[in-house]
């Protein structure tokens, strides 16, 4: 079992499938969906039956060649978010938490923008919530154990298994108003309450 594996073993099904639910009545077979920190590719999979057209981004290189040897009717790309997007799109995606990699949430947003269409969307989810310090033992679907350590705005996060740990960083945004950013750039706006308990979903077109 690799980190890879785990990570999308680790994500419940119910959030996945939020995720299409919400998708559907803005996908056919001509749109263009982009998913930015596409992990492993599930995602983007499970919208397959919609459109042909799916393009997956994740500067982790481990990840993106996990998804390229899972679906190989998918296209994948190693990419920095930081940087202009090297796909256009009807649709961006960045679920899973994936604006908070980032420091300069601000920077990420104008390069999804710049990718889209006039009457492009965009739909992802942020911690609307503040974070607790947490520490949890699991033992499928093998052993190993997550560790959440909040310090400030940053949040760090350790996973170990067979006897490797897995360091991953993150970033609160309590200066970032995601409703006012995207009605500034004169998109129209609306928020859903995400299955994480912790999260809003926000869709902007």
């Amino acid at each position: 079992m690799t980190f890879q594996q785990l990570y999308e073993a680790n994500i419940p099904d119910d959030i996945y499938l939020q995720y299409v639910d919400l998708l559907k009545p803005y996908i056919d077979d001509s749109k263009r969906i982009i998913d930015i920190g596409c992990g492993t590719g599930k995602l983007l999979s499970l919208l397959r039956p919609y459109t042909k057209h799916l393009y997956g981004i994740d500067l982790d290189l481990d990840m993106i060649q996990t998804a390229k040897s899972n679906y190989k009717n998918i296209t994948f790309m190693q990419h920095d978010m930081h940087n202009p997007l090297p796909y256009f799109a009807d649709i961006a995606i960045l679920s899973m938490d994936v604006i908070h990699f980032t420091k300069h949430p601000e920077r990420v947003l104008v390069n999804v923008m710049d990718a889209l269409d006039q009457d492009g969307l965009i739909i992802f989810d942020y911690f609307a919530k503040p974070l607790e310090n947490l520490y949890e033992i699991h033992q499928t679907p093998f052993p190993y154990t997550w560790k959440r350590t909040i310090y400030g705005n940053t949040i760090h996060h350790v996973v170990s298994f067979n006897n490797k740990a897995y360091i991953l960083k993150q970033y609160m945004h309590p200066h970032m108003n995601f409703l006012t950013f995207f009605k500034e750039y004169s998109y129209d706006v609306s928020t859903i309450q995400s299955i994480d308990p912790n999260k809003t979903i926000i869709i902007a077109k």
